[in-house]
C-alpha cells in the first residue's frame, strides 16, 4: 500500500497526498515536467508490478498502470469527500487486484 498511497502510519497523510496530486496537476502545465511525471508513473508501475508478481499474481504493466490510476482517483475522491484516503485506496485495490492481476497458476520453475 505504501507504493500506492505512501506512509499511512505518519501524521498528515491527507496533506501529503493533496500536495502530491497538486504537483501532478501543476506539472501538466509545464511540458518539461510532464516527462518527469510520466517517468514517475512508469517507475511506480514497475515497483507495484514487481510487488504483485512476488505475491504469485500475473502482471501486465499496462493493467498495473490502470490500477494505479484507479487508486489515485479513489484517493482524490476520498480527499474531496473528507473520507480516509487509505481506506479508499485499499478498497479500490481489493476490488480490482483480482481482475487486473489474477493469481498465476503456472508451475514455478525450480
Amino acid at each position: 500500500m505504501e507504493l500506492l498511497v505512501g506512509d499511512v502510519s505518519g501524521p498528515g497523510l491527507a496533506e501529503q497526498l493533496i500536495s502530491r496530486y497538486e504537483r501532478h496537476i501543476a506539472c501538466t502545465r509545464v511540458p518539461a515536467l510532464r516527462e518527469t511525471m510520466r517517468r514517475n508513473l512508469r517507475q511506480r508501475a514497475e515497483a507495484v508490478g514487481e510487488a504483485i508478481e512476488r505475491s504469485g499474481r500475473s502482471v501486465h504493466i499496462e493493467l498495473v498502470r490502470t490500477l494505479i490510476c484507479a487508486v489515485d482517483g479513489s484517493v482524490v475522491s476520498a480527499l474531496v469527500e473528507g473520507r480516509d484516503p487509505h481506506t479508499a485506496a485499499l478498497g479500490t485495490l481489493v476490488d480490482l487486484i483480482e481482475v487486473l492481476a489474477p493469481i498465476d497458476h503456472r508451475p514455478v520453475p525450480i
